[in-house]
C-alpha cells in the first residue's frame, strides 16, 4: 500500500469512532426522550415520547401533509422576498456608504419590531396570508443583510485595486469581485434565516389564520393534546432543518473552496454605536430616530392604512403624554417596563453562557456537534409559542421558566457564531502552541477563545432584540405581567394604540440596548481585532 493510500485508510480508520459517537448520542438522546416521557413525565402533559409522535403522524398523516404544505409555501416566500431585500440593502450599503446608516437603521428597526406586537395590527392591515408572509420575510431580514454586507466587505483589496487599476467601475468591482467574496458569509446567513423564516410563518398562524402548523399547534394546546403539539413541533423542525441543510448544501457545492464557513456577524462600519465620539455616535442616534419615525409616518400615509387601525408616531406621542387619559396610558404601556427588561436580561445572560460552553465543547469534541446540532436547530425551529407552554409544564410559572424560553433565543446565534470563530483562530497561532507542546485546553484558552472575543460580542449585539421579543411572549402568553400584560389589554380592547405604542417603546429600548452593545464590541475589537475597525 502506499503512503497516501495508508494515509487515506488512517483517516477513515479514525472517522468510524467519530462516527460511532455521533449516532450513540442520537440514539441516547432518543431513547432518554422515550424514557422520560413514559415515566416521569408520563400523564404530565409536558412531553411526548417519539414513539407517540410517530405514531400520531402516521396515523392523521393527511391533516399534516395538507397544513405543512401551507406553512412551507409561506415561509418560503417569506424567505424569498426577506433575503432579497437583504441583499439590495447590502449592495446599497456598500456600493453607496453614505446610505448605510439610514439602511442599516431601518432594518435595526425591523429586525427589533416585537412581532407579537405587530402581527395583530399586519392582520388587519393586510390580507391574512399576505400578513403571515410579511411575518416570515421581516424574520430574516436583519441578520441576511448583516452577512451580505460582511461578505462584500471581506473581498481580497489587491484584487479590487486590479479591477480599479483596469478601469473598472464601482459596479464592476461589484460583479467581479465583490459578489463572488460575499457567496460563503451570505449562504451561511442564509443558513440561519432558513428556521428564522418557518418561525416567522408559524408564528403568524398562531396569531389568526386558518390553515398551517401555528393553527394547529393552537387547537393542541388549547385541548392539552400534547402528542399532536410535539408532533407538529417536529414537523415545525423537519421544515427548519431542511432549509438549514438545503442552503448549506447548496452553499458547500457554490463555494467549494470554503469548508464549514459560518458567519460571524461581525460589526459592519457605521451601525449603530459604532462610530468614535459623541458627536459622530449623537448623529448617528438622531439618524436612526429620523429614518425609523419618518419611514413610520411615510409608509402610513402612502399607503393610505385606516387612521382606526394605523397609528403614526404624531399619534403615540398624543396618546402617552398630551391626551387627557396619557397618565393611564403611560401607566399601562410603562408599568411593567422594568418586569420584562429583567427577564430579558436574566435570559440574554444564560443564553449566550450556555451558547459558549456548548461551543466550546463542540471544538474539543466535534463528534457531539455532530450529535447534538440537531436538537440545537430543534431549539431554534420549534416556534417559541409552542415551547413556552410545554417549558411552563416543566419548570411551572417560575424564573427559571421564563429564563429558560428567552435564553433559548440568544443560545443558537452564539453557538453558531463562537464555534465558528474558533476553528477561523489563525493557524500561526495555533502551530506555534503545538510546537511549544501545549495542551488542548492551553490552544482553547490561549488563542482560540480570545479570538473568538468579538464574534461574542457581535453574537451579544444580535440577541438583545430577541431576548427582548422572548420575554414579551413568555408575559403576553403565560405569565401576564410586564409589557406583555399591556400587549393582552390591547388585543383584548381592541386597541390599536396601546398595541403601537407599545411596539414603539420596545423597538427605541431594542435599538438602545443593541447601541450599548455595540459600543463594548468596539471596545472587545479595538483590542482583539483593530483590522474589523477600518
Amino acid at each position: 500500500m502506499t503512503i497516501a493510500g495508508e494515509a487515506d485508510a488512517g483517516r477513515g480508520f479514525s472517522r468510524l469512532p467519530e462516527r460511532a459517537e455521533t449516532v450513540a448520542i442520537l440514539v441516547a438522546v432518543l431513547v432518554g426522550w422515550e424514557v422520560l416521557a413514559r415515566t416521569l413525565l408520563a400523564g404530565s402533559f409536558a412531553l411526548a415520547a417519539p414513539t407517540q409522535v410517530a405514531a400520531q403522524l402516521a396515523q392523521n398523516w393527511p391533516l399534516y401533509a395538507t397544513n405543512v404544505q401551507v406553512t412551507l409555501w409561506t415561509a418560503l416566500k417569506g424567505f424569498a422576498i426577506g433575503n432579497a431585500v437583504a441583499v439590495v440593502a447590502a449592495v446599497l450599503i456598500v456600493q453607496w456608504p453614505a446610505l448605510e446608516r439610514p439602511v442599516f437603521s431601518a432594518a435595526l428597526a425591523i429586525y427589533s419590531l416585537p412581532i407579537i406586537a405587530l402581527a395583530p395590527i399586519l392582520m388587519v392591515l393586510l390580507d391574512r396570508p399576505d400578513a403571515m408572509v410579511a411575518l416570515s420575510a421581516l424574520a430574516v431580514i436583519f441578520t441576511t443583510m448583516v452577512a451580505a454586507v460582511l461578505g462584500l466587505r471581506s473581498a481580497d483589496p489587491a484584487a479590487l485595486e486590479v479591477v480599479h487599476v483596469l478601469g473598472g467601475s464601482g459596479r464592476d468591482k461589484l460583479i467581479r469581485v465583490r459578489l463572488q467574496s460575499a457567496l460563503p458569509s451570505l449562504f451561511a446567513g442564509l443558513k440561519i434565516a432558513a428556521p428564522a423564516s418557518v418561525l416567522g410563518a408559524t408564528v403568524g398562524e398562531f396569531m389568526g389564520a386558518e390553515r398551517g402548523l401555528g393553527v394547529l399547534i393552537t387547537g393542541a394546546l388549547a385541548s392539552l393534546e400534547t402528542t399532536r403539539v410535539w408532533s407538529v413541533a417536529v414537523l415545525a423542525t423537519a421544515l427548519s432543518g431542511g432549509g438549514y441543510v438545503l442552503v448549506g448544501w447548496i452553499g458547500a457545492w457554490l463555494t467549494p473552496w470554503v469548508h464549514g464557513l459560518e458567519i460571524s456577524q461581525a460589526a459592519t462600519r457605521g451601525g449603530a454605536g459604532a462610530g468614535p465620539g459623541l458627536l459622530r455616535t449623537g448623529a448617528t442616534i438622531a439618524i436612526s430616530l429620523v429614518v425609523v419615525f419618518g419611514g413610520w409616518a411615510l409608509f402610513i400615509r402612502l399607503a393610505g392604512l385606516n387612521a382606526f387601525f394605523a397609528k403614526g408616531p404624531g399619534d403615540v406621542w398624543a396618546f402617552l403624554f398630551t391626551e387627557p387619559d396619557a397618565a393611564a396610558n403611560r401607566a399601562l404601556v410603562f408599568g411593567g417596563l422594568l418586569v420584562t427588561l429583567g427577564n430579558a436580561g436574566l435570559g440574554f445572560v444564560a443564553g449566550m453562557a450556555g451558547g459558549t460552553l456548548a461551543a466550546i465543547v463542540f471544538v474539543l469534541r466535534p463528534s457531539v456537534e455532530r450529535g447534538v446540532m440537531p436538537i440545537a436547530i430543534t431549539l431554534r425551529s420549534i416556534p417559541i409559542l409552542a415551547t413556552t407552554p410545554l417549558v411552563i409544564l416543566l419548570l411551572g410559572r417560575t424564573l427559571a421558566a421564563t429564563t429558560v424560553i428567552v435564553a433559548i433565543l440568544s443560545f443558537f446565534p452564539t453557538m453558531i457564531n463562537m464555534v465558528t470563530a474558533m476553528r477561523l483562530t489563525r493557524r500561526q497561532i495555533v502551530e506555534v502552541l503545538h510546537v511549544m507542546n501545549a495542551s488542548r485546553l492551553t490552544i482553547l484558552w490561549r488563542a482560540e477563545l480570545p479570538s473568538a472575543l468579538p464574534a461574542l460580542m457581535a453574537s451579544a449585539r444580535i440577541a438583545v432584540p430577541a431576548s427582548i421579543l422572548g420575554a414579551v411572549i413568555i408575559e403576553w402568553l403565560v405569565t401576564g405581567v410586564g409589557m406583555g400584560n399591556a400587549i393582552l389589554a390591547g388585543v383584548y380592547n381592541a386597541d390599536y394604540a396601546v398595541l403601537w405604542a407599545v411596539a414603539a417603546i420596545l423597538t427605541l429600548i431594542a435599538m438602545a440596548t443593541y447601541g450599548l452593545v455595540s459600543v463594548a464590541e468596539r471596545a472587545v475589537l479595538r483590542r482583539y481585532a483593530p483590522e474589523q475597525l477600518a
